[in-house]
């Protein structure tokens, strides 16, 4: 009989785009499998980019036409449409794809109170199949951020060093009290720390990490992920970082943050 696995669900999120988030769950989640951890990525951007990242590069999924996804779950309700689970071409790696249709999740949901639980219903089945489930989580607030943190056990926010990213983040942790101060919802969650991404060696970046570093202290997760070329290249190609660019600077900012991310959840 196969041992049950933890199955701790991370979110990943911030109300600003742009911040490298779905490219830091994907690096992150990659490296964890590939240290033997069994990870499912959840998709919940109607952008699909974790989406693509997953099945771009294997001919299983050319066409990109999903018979279901995470949306269908949530329409449909876990009984009817379980989580659509399918591997990738990574080992140890599974997925929930997303697309366009999420962006009607809020709209059609958000009067309905009881469907915070909804994410954390269709995990619930195949929780014990994984080590770590993923939440790639949309750039707004709303129904699907409520539901990603009442399904999960931490949370990483995911920020560049700039006053928009840092005002997106403090409204996510505006909900985040809101969730841990109601027994209903989840208030064991835990806030595993802030990831700064695209850092480079000037002086706005420097003066944003201070007032980052002033605010959240030990919960600033290092290394920070610095800025480079060979980051970006393997995003837009669909490629985890230790895949394209293994002995960079970019693979070992991740590397060593995945590390620090596996150890402030198994504390």
């Amino acid at each position: 009989m196969q041992n049950e696995k933890m199955g701790n669900v991370i979110c990943f999120m911030n109300n600003k785009g742009g911040v490298a988030k779905t490219m830091s769950a994907f690096n992150v989640g990659i490296l964890w499998s590939k240290i033997g951890r069994k990870v499912l990525f959840i998709d919940l951007d109607s952008q699909a980019n974790l989406t693509g990242m997953l099945a771009s590069n294997d001919s299983r999924y050319e066409s990109k036409k999903w018979e279901n996804t995470i949306e269908d779950s949530f329409t449909i309700g876990p009984k009817l449409c379980p989580l659509p689970v399918l591997p990738s071409r990574y080992e140890n790696v599974d997925f929930v794809p997303a697309d366009l249709k999420l962006s009607n999740f809020d709209v059609d949901t958000a009067t309905i109170s009881l469907k915070v639980y909804l994410l954390k219903d269709l995990i619930a089945p195949v929780k014990g199949n994984y080590d770590y489930i993923i939440i790639d989580c949309p750039p707004a607030l709303g129904g699907i951020i409520m539901n990603a943190m009442v399904a999960s056990d931490g949370i990483v926010l995911v920020t560049t060093p700039d006053q928009p990213s840092l005002d997106g983040m403090h409204m996510v942790i505006n909900v985040y009290n809101e969730i841990i101060s109601d027994e209903r919802l989840n208030p064991y969650l835990k806030f595993l720390g802030c990831l700064i991404t695209r850092v480079e060696n000037d002086t706005i970046n420097k003066s944003y990490i201070s007032l980052i570093e002033e605010e959240f202290g030990a919960y600033v997760i290092k290394p920070y992920i610095r800025k480079n070329t060979k980051l970006n290249q393997s995003a837009s190609m669909h490629r985890d970082i230790f895949e394209h660019d293994p002995d960079g600077k970019g693979a070992k900012d991740y590397r060593d943050a995945a590390k620090e991310i596996l150890i402030r959840m198994e504390q």
